[in-house]
């Protein structure tokens, strides 16, 4: 069924800084944990509410603050958990056989300054929304992106992000770099608990 919209930009933010945004943090979170099949977060309490909590508190507060005014149930609290429940069980369905590599691929592009990730940190910044639980998937998009770069497991977060984004620039981007810095502290004792 296709349904006409006045405006895309909207739909094509929530797919970007929702839909596509959740599946790369899960991918690196979940890479992070060791896993290698998408279906296998779903046993995981820890990944799931962060990803929920970044899905439904972060993503979509900021998504709904910023296009609540075209007044449709997407950018609704209702409307919005409902879409991110039902993506949340879509991304880990065992039926899909859905791999860690192929949802965490091209980590460049995924961590760029505008795209999924960042993007997503950017808007919430941007709606006064603090985006802890996207600063740790992040976090571990580029220790992902640096295992697969091969660049020392020790290279700082600016360097990294640096090398990335190369002369993007954004009022945001050192405040990006302190809160993935951050994340990447915490990574380790959020991750790890319970194992």
């Amino acid at each position: 069924m296709l349904i006409e919209k006045d405006r895309l930009l909207p739909f094509e933010e929530a797919k970007l800084y929702g839909h596509n945004a959740i599946h790369a943090l899960m991918a690196y979170l979940g890479a992070f944990r060791g896993y290698t099949l998408m279906s296998q977060l779903r046993e995981d309490p820890i990944l799931m509410q962060i990803a929920g909590e970044a899905f439904i508190r972060e993503s979509g507060a900021a998504l709904i603050q910023k296009h609540s005014s075209i007044r449709d149930e997407l950018f609704t609290t209702a409307g919005f958990q409902k879409y991110a429940e039902d993506l949340l069980e879509r991304m880990t369905n065992p039926y899909l056989e859905d791999t860690i590599e192929r949802a965490g691929r091209d980590p460049v592009r995924k961590l760029g300054l505008n795209d999924r990730l960042f993007g997503t940190m950017t808007l919430c910044l941007e709606q006064g929304i603090e985006p802890k639980n996207m600063a740790l998937g992040a976090a571990a998009g580029l220790v992902y992106y640096i295992q697969q770069a091969g660049l020392a497991a020790d290279i700082s977060c600016q360097a990294a992000l640096d090398r990335l984004w190369k002369k993007e620039s954004s009022p945001y981007r050192t405040g990006l770099i302190e809160r993935t810095e951050m994340a990447r502290t915490r990574l380790p004792s959020l991750i790890n608990r319970g194992t």
